[in-house]
């Protein structure tokens, strides 16, 4: 980071108001009345007069800007949210006068707020008030969710479904290092209908729920679904991509709306997130949230959409994408529509794995994993939300899936060029080469990825892939850099794991490496701590269209920031094993305190 004077930063400010410039009636060099010559102090007096006057000034603190040059400031001014200038503290208090706040940082580490690009934060809030949990840190063996499910059942009436969430890791971490079988669930009940998840790409179904779903022996993909067989034709109960016969992802309007007022915002802002992309939303949701939005009613931080139309987005051609706009009531600081999200594959770091890949899984010769689309559907998809002008983001874990969604990229982009958003989820995460990341740099396509997955998925990782092959593409966030491109943060936050809401870990993670087994997962592919930041700041924003508006503490942008309780720079060069126990000590939005911490 670098450390700036700020009079370049006000001085722009300063010529821009309104009264600063020279009168354009005025020759060059028209020395005027006595007045007008006099200069100096009463010069400069006048200027500060005239600029914009500033509703707060935060001063005597250490702020990374994370602009371009990585700049370090003392101080900044904010007007109307945003940022009206940032410098030393001399310079920016000179904006003041006596209507303004003044907020002493007493000398914290301030950061712009960040952004996370990719998180399922309606489901979140269903899965975490619930569900019954059944992650491996609370039943660590399959006896063990028997039970919880049990308890579950005997508080349920009969016919009522029962929903447990474990982990896309659980069958790694589970005693028996597999999932319960339909069996194990039906001894727990026959009288409810049981979907366990085992992640979100991962469903263990009871004899019950099969019935109630409609899912019949023989036919591979049912509602949208991946149904597994035995040698038989006779379900098994897994079910990959179990979206499609998932009944309880639509919620009624006061759930979205206590969603939005306080589970959403109670649950990221202590982290540090300013800036939340609820991915995935189905429509219904999405209209109860469009409605929110139409009645003036805004959360205390920004929220952003990704629709989920049809999981494949096969039908989307037939969509008329105008629908969805947000209402003209809708206040554009905190409501925003990215564009539409579908599932290209499955999931790469569960087990099993269900990524579609080149080749094979270790020790499943015929198993390449799941692909929901084809390429001419895929095409065409894509270039219809391309042509609306809206971004486009296609989960895509799996190589093969990667260079089936690249080719779709470069086909809308082809027919219909325009700057909306173009975004490979999870892209160099499980799998991502060298070819596909300089491919994608040239087409202008970014990629999300999930930092906290270093700590849960390589062990899986290496058994789906084999070691060889998982060392040589697996969590190659330096080579995305490296690229060309700028991995953007998202948290991918289901409630099937453990960690993954803490920030802090995540910065951790991506400059040490360090597994939950206390392995150091391919250290050569560790990032600096300033690339570590922009992760999670100003790279998902930009994914997001939004780079202009956020993700760094520059003029013009909201004024979105985050007092840390450390030097996070000086932690990560001393002994960055500690990032994580830095903590958030404030957070703010348009310059606004909307969390503090709590001793």
């Amino acid at each position: 980071m670098r450390q700036t004077k700020g009079w370049i930063l006000l001085l722009a400010v300063l010529l821009s108001a309104p009264g600063c410039s020279r009168d354009k009636g005025a020759p060059s060099g028209d020395t005027g009345d006595a007045e007008e010559r006099a200069g100096g102090e009463a010069s400069a007096r006048a200027n500060v007069q005239q600029h914009p006057i500033p509703d707060a000034i935060f001063v005597n603190g250490h702020i990374l800007t994370l602009d371009d040059s990585s700049n370090v400031v003392q101080a900044v001014a904010v007007q109307d949210g945003k940022i009206l200038a940032t410098g030393d503290d001399a310079d920016i208090r000179t904006l003041a006068d006596e209507s303004t706040k003044v907020i002493d940082l007493g000398g914290k580490t301030v950061m712009p707020g960040m952004v996370d690009s990719h998180s399922h934060a309606s489901l979140l809030m269903k899965v975490r008030n619930d569900y019954v949990d059944v992650h491996f840190s609370t039943a660590p063996d399959i006896p063990a969710v028997q039970k919880q499910l049990a308890d579950r059942a005997k508080e349920t009436p009969p016919g009522d479904f029962i929903y447990a969430v474990g982990s896309g890791a659980s069958a790694e971490y589970w005693t028996e290092k597999r999932l319960p079988t339909k069996a194990e669930l039906d001894a727990v009940t026959t009288d409810h209908p049981i979907i366990l998840l085992a992640g979100m790409h991962v469903a263990v179904l009871n004899s019950k729920a099969l019935e109630v779903l409609d899912i019949k022996p023989g036919k591979e993909y049912q509602h949208g679904s991946h149904i597994f067989f035995d040698g038989n034709g006779v379900p098994t109960g897994g079910v990959g991509e179990p979206i499609g016969v998932f009944p309880d992802l639509v919620y009624d309007e006061e759930t979205c709306k206590l969603n939005l007022t306080e589970r959403i915002p109670d649950w990221y802002l202590k982290w540090g997130v300013t800036s939340v992309c609820d991915i995935g939303v189905p429509t219904p949701n999405y209209d109860h949230y469009r409605k929110l939005a139409a009645s003036g009613i805004n959360a205390p931080l920004r929220l952003t959409y990704k629709v989920n139309y049809e999981s494949t987005g096969k039908t989307l051609p037939d969509k008329d994408l105008s629908e969805l706009a947000m209402p003209l009531e809708a206040d554009p600081a905190f409501w925003r529509l990215a564009g539409i999200k579908i599932w290209a594959d499955g999931e790469g770091g569960a087990n099993p794995a269900t990524a579609y890949i080149t080749g094979h899984y270790e020790d499943r010769p015929d198993d390449r994993g799941l692909i929901n689309t084809n390429q001419k559907d895929l095409n065409n998809a894509v270039a219809h939300v391309h042509k609306a002008g809206l971004g486009m983001f296609i989960h895509s874990s799996g190589d093969a899936a990667q260079e089936m969604v690249l080719d779709a990229f470069e086909y809308a982009q082809k027919w219909y060029p325009n700057e909306a958003p173009m975004v490979l989820e999870h892209f160099g995460v499980i799998m991502g080469s060298k070819e596909h990341f300089e491919r994608a740099a040239e087409l202008g396509v970014y990629g999300c990825i999930q930092p906290f997955w270093i700590s849960t998925f390589p062990a899986n990782t290496v058994t789906n892939l084999g070691e060889e092959r998982a060392e040589k593409v697996a969590f190659h966030f330096k080579d995305m850099i490296d690229a060309g491109l700028e991995p953007a943060y998202g948290s991918d936050q289901t409630g099937t794991q453990r960690g993954d809401d803490d920030t802090m870990f995540s910065i951790e993670l991506m400059v040490t490496r360090r597994t939950a087994e206390g392995d150091l997962f391919l250290p050569d592919q560790a990032l600096t701590i300033d690339q570590a930041l922009r992760v999670m700041t100003i790279w998902p924003a930009k994914a997001l269209g939004e780079g202009h508006i956020k993700g760094s503490l520059e003029v013009g942008k909201y004024a979105d920031m985050v007092v840390l309780s450390d030097d996070i720079i000086k932690v990560a060069e001393a002994d960055p094993e500690k990032i994580s126990d830095i903590k958030v000590l404030e957070t703010f939005v348009g310059g606004e305190s909307v969390y503090q911490l709590t001793q």
